[in-house]
């Protein structure tokens, strides 16, 4: 357990803030530690950078830094997931693979019991609740999945592509909106 955790903090001096672990070493550190996660936040795939595969890219990061830091739990309490387990070789995902990953992502969500999700891109979202539909009429509602609460938003990957500095501070805003969504409920439950 010792090394997993020297490991992790290696990685974290190199700037792997959110470093994807095989789920036997997760499950390890959690159990040992007894984590609690108050949110878990989902992307669709995860990225490779530096040759380390991590669930957000460094500028996706960098906005989630400040995210966190807004939230109503300290940030041992946020965690990550990607529905895909490796990066993405086109722009989304068919729903074939979409599907093929339902019961890891669900399993992931059983094992880790949330009080939210919050999902950064809509395929993830139809993965677990299969509901289909444009992300601007999923977004803005709460959803469950058993009592877990969730929330729709934006992917960082659209934001950081938006054509103009206009469209990316309307979507930057968007998730905004969503991110207080899931800080209400997070309050709700403490």
């Amino acid at each position: 357990m010792k090394e997993i955790r020297d490991l992790l903090t290696f990685y974290k001096e190199l700037g792997a803030e959110y470093l994807v672990l095989p789920k036997e070493k997760e499950r390890e550190i959690k159990e040992e530690e007894k984590l609690k996660c108050s949110i878990l936040f989902v992307s669709t795939a995860p990225v490779k950078e530096a040759g380390i595969l991590q669930t957000f890219n460094l500028q996706a990061r960098q906005m989630l830094d400040n995210i966190i830091k807004k939230l109503p739990c300290p940030k041992e309490e946020v965690f990550f997931a990607s529905l895909l387990k490796e990066p993405l070789k086109k722009i989304r995902p068919s729903k074939e693979e979409i599907l093929s990953n339902r019961e890891s992502l669900c399993a992931r969500i059983d094992e880790l019991n949330p009080e939210v999700v919050l999902f950064m891109g809509v395929d993830p979202f139809y993965a677990v609740t299969g509901q289909e539909g444009s992300l601007m009429s999923l977004r803005s509602k709460v959803y469950f999945y058993k009592s877990i609460k969730l929330v729709l938003s934006f992917s960082f990957d659209y934001i950081l592509n938006c054509k103009s500095k206009e469209a990316m501070t309307k979507a930057k805003w968007a998730v905004w909106d969503d991110i207080k969504i899931a800080i209400k409920l997070l309050e709700e439950n403490n």
